[in-house]
């Protein structure tokens, strides 16, 4: 007697797959290799989505300062598109926006060596360098409730300037226009 199949080709009857075809039988002696090759497999899926996610996971790390160097931090992402925002401190700066959430971002230098500006609703802070000026990223602000009864989303991560950012050719990177010169502050 034939031990029923097992996975899913086999587990829907008397060696039929989902489709009701029979599975093909390869036997060596008493082995039935069809039946080793899909337990092999099926005990190897894991480990493939294991490595889909290790894979998904992995992103190129890029490495940003300020002007002078002074202040410099690494992030984890794929840059696909930046932003760039027509507010009155965005146009002025010049900032091309993409934003990590907080496990993306590494501050290799700290926080408190930066100088803070607040502006607006002073819920978003805008970290620039005391020494050269430059801005290499910002926390945005916590929408109004305006906003959120607009549908906005609060974001809770960190806006980088693209342009800190070394080695990125952004000559091919999608640009989205953000229109924060409507917003009410």
């Amino acid at each position: 007697m034939q031990p029923t199949p097992r996975g899913p080709f086999g587990r829907y009857g008397n060696g039929r797959s989902r489709s009701g075809s029979p599975i093909p039988q390869f036997r060596i002696g008493r082995l039935d290799i069809g039946s080793f090759l899909e337990s092999t497999l099926l005990n190897l899926l894991p480990l493939r989505y294991s490595i889909e996610i290790w894979m998904e996971q992995m992103m190129p790390t890029y490495q940003g300062k300020c002007h002078c160097g002074c202040n410099r931090f690494e992030i984890d992402a794929e840059i696909d598109h930046v932003r760039e925002c027509d507010c009155s401190i965005c146009r002025r700066r010049g900032a091309l926006i993409f934003r990590v959430s907080p496990d993306q971002i590494r501050f290799l230098t700290p926080l408190e060596q930066l100088s803070v500006y607040r502006w607006g609703t002073r819920t978003g802070a805008d970290y620039f360098c005391a020494i050269c000026g430059v801005t290499p990223f910002r926390q945005p602000s916590t929408p109004t409730a305006a906003e959120l009864n607009a549908g906005m989303i609060p974001f809770k991560g960190w806006a980088v300037n693209v342009r800190c950012i070394d080695n990125i050719d952004l000559s091919n990177v999608r640009r989205v226009r953000i229109q924060g010169s409507i917003l009410k502050i």
